[in-house]
């Protein structure tokens, strides 16, 4: 594998970085909400907004019964009047429990519906764009943001939104209700709340972009705490008694971050104080004008109770419904980022032309050179090279020749830099891509196999389009993984790995004979093969070279080894050194070169098993 340095030189165009308004933004949540719950989001919202009627009522009845007392007196007071008064407060203090009910029902019933419906289309992103894209740090950046904070800002701002909703209803009918009573008093409540939407908006701008301009940090400071959790990195850390140094690795590294958030911790603190003291001014302006009406006549006493009532409630209302815009602001941008992921398209693009398994025939490169992205250094450089089918083709080299980087070239992870790959004559790019990619079947040097799923299940991923048992034990006999398969408790059902109840721990050689058995399953014209046999025995791995010349002669192999012993017998053996081909031909042509680098190298590592 190549080794690349990433800096800061480059880009790749399609990783966008927009910056959306917060209406785009709450559009976005509110359109997601509604396709992934829509009856649970119509009753989530639908209730917020009954709820808030209620408080209001009460407040009116309230006073409604003040003033029946005061201007009828004890003994004059209308019963029928009463009755109404109570009946309203009843219903006024015990329907808001029923509402939130059936409010924080269907709350919980959209989240779990969002929970499937983001996931579902990260899914179908991840599905479209290129493995180049991913890969890139930008990309890795912004996908750290959206799965952490990006998802928790989604839900907190559809809680955020429907609470605006119920504020917004609160906020509404009490400045109606004191606009009748008196509207100076709803100006000085209005100007009260200013500085609170001011300094919570600032405030969270701030916040939002400590957290996006620290998220390749973020990503370091995961790294550096998950080796706690990851089953070969502890063992290996208790091995070599160095959980310490990577606990002041961590603590160094996240000392100057935490310093940034105390410091804004510090400043949100002072600009909250400052808010709430405005607050309170505005609070006691209000009432005293509202005391001096009554004074003056100019409202009645009951009137007096409903208007603190809704003084209070639109004052409390008004101030949480701007500190939830200053809150979706600061989530804003870490949904921006979300966005910018959904929105992301492929770098490497399909092309429209069909291809079937059976229509292969030759793959060329012509002149081909690949620089990585964010680098200047030619990877491949000028490489010329053409495969027929069914040709056995090895590639050799030293570590960091540029071997995997044109596995990468040939599976279209990346589009070369220069010059142009051919398939049966015509550019790759113009083949569509999961059409080619179902031309082959490939294992490069990083493999999964998946913990949730059992033995047959990881090898029948290798095709999904079919299901078929024989095939699936054929193919682990070819890698001897039959062998270890048949001494367990559930045998093919057995499920893969420990996490899991059920579960059986399996060695690195086990692990790549079953991705190889994938590989194999997939029965694709073209394998390609990245050092397939890195953590099998030697008995193991004579039995699956052998079965690979014998059993897949009407395949196109393309096999990367550093063990010369095991492309010996290939058509075709290319040595590849600084992304050049400096020698070709089969083993004994190679063999024969006089101050050949090929024999040199194979005589060398002979030499090491006598």
């Amino acid at each position: 594998m190549s080794v690349v340095l990433c800096t800061d030189m480059a880009q790749l165009p399609n990783i966008i970085s927009k910056e959306r308004s917060l209406w785009t933004v709450l559009k976005f949540v509110f359109k997601e909400s509604m396709d992934a719950s829509k009856k649970y989001s119509v009753i989530k919202y639908v209730t917020a907004i009954l709820s808030s009627v209620f408080i209001v009522a009460q407040f009116g009845a309230f006073g409604m019964i003040v003033n029946e007392f005061v201007t009828q007196g004890i003994d004059g007071v209308r019963a029928l009047v009463l009755l109404k008064g109570f009946a309203v407060l009843v219903i006024a203090q015990f329907g808001p429990d029923i509402v939130d009910t059936i409010h924080y029902y269907a709350s919980s019933i959209q989240t779990n519906d969002m929970v499937r419906h983001l996931q579902a289309l990260f899914f179908d992103r991840i599905r479209t764009l290129d493995i180049g894209t991913i890969e890139q740090p930008e990309f890795q950046n912004k996908y750290e943001i959206s799965e952490g904070r990006g998802w928790g800002s989604f839900f907190n701002t559809t809680a955020l939104f429907s609470n605006s909703i119920r504020m917004t209803t609160k906020v509404t009918v009490s400045l109606i209700a004191l606009l009748a009573i008196s509207p100076l008093v709803s100006l000085i409540i209005l100007l009260g709340t200013i500085p609170t939407y001011l300094f919570e908006k600032k405030n969270a701008s701030i916040s939002a972009e400590i957290h996006n301009s620290n998220s390749e940090k973020w990503r370091i400071w995961k790294a550096k705490a998950g080796v706690l959790s990851e089953k070969d990195s502890i063992t290996e850390l208790k091995n070599f008694q160095i959980v310490n140094v990577f606990k002041k690795k961590f603590l160094s590294f996240i000392e100057s971050f935490h310093v940034i958030l105390k410091l804004n911790h510090l400043r949100k603190m002072k600009t909250d104080i400052f808010s709430v003291i405005v607050l309170g001014i505005s609070y006691g302006i209000a009432f005293i004008i509202l005391i001096q009406n009554v004074r003056s006549g100019i409202i009645q006493v009951g009137s007096l109770v409903f208007s603190f009532g809704l003084v209070t409630q639109f004052q409390m209302s008004i101030n949480a419904l701007l500190s939830n815009f200053g809150k979706m602001t600061e989530h804003k941008k870490n949904i921006n980022t979300m966005l910018d992921i959904l929105e992301m398209e492929p770098l490497v693009k399909s092309g429209v032309r069909k291809i079937t398994q059976d229509e292969f025939q030759k793959l060329e490169l012509k002149n081909v050179s690949f620089t990585y992205p964010g680098s200047d250094k030619n990877v491949i450089h000028n490489m010329n090279l053409i495969i027929e089918k069914p040709m056995n083709l090895a590639i050799v080299g030293l570590n960091g020749a540029g071997k995997t980087t044109l596995l990468k070239l040939i599976t279209r992870v990346y589009d070369p830099t220069e010059g142009e790959i051919l398939v049966n004559g015509i550019n790759l790019k113009e083949y569509d891509l999961d059409d080619w990619k179902r031309c082959m079947g490939i294992l490069l040097q990083e493999y999964s196999l998946y913990a949730e799923e059992t033995i047959v299940e990881n090898v029948m991923l290798g095709d999904v389009t079919k299901h078929d048992m024989d095939l699936v034990i054929h193919s682990a006999q070819q890698t001897t993984a039959d062998v270890f398969i048949q001494e367990l408790p559930e045998k093919y059902e057995q499920r893969v790995g420990t996490e899991f109840r059920g579960g059986v721990e399996l060695s690195k050689g086990q692990k790549q004979k079953l991705a190889l058995a994938r590989v194999l399953y997939r029965n694709a014209p073209i394998i390609i093969l990245d050092e397939p046999t890195a953590a099998i025995d030697a008995l193991s791995e004579d039995t699956i070279f052998k079965s690979l010349r014998e059993n897949h002669t009407d395949q196109t192999r393309i096999i990367i080894s550093h063990k010369f012993s095991n492309v010996r017998d290939a058509d075709t053996i290319i040595l590849v050194e600084h992304g050049t081909i400096i020698e070709q031909g089969s083993h004994s042509e190679l063999m024969s070169i006089n101050n050949g680098r090929y024999k040199e190298l194979f005589e060398l590592q002979a030499e090491g098993y006598k």
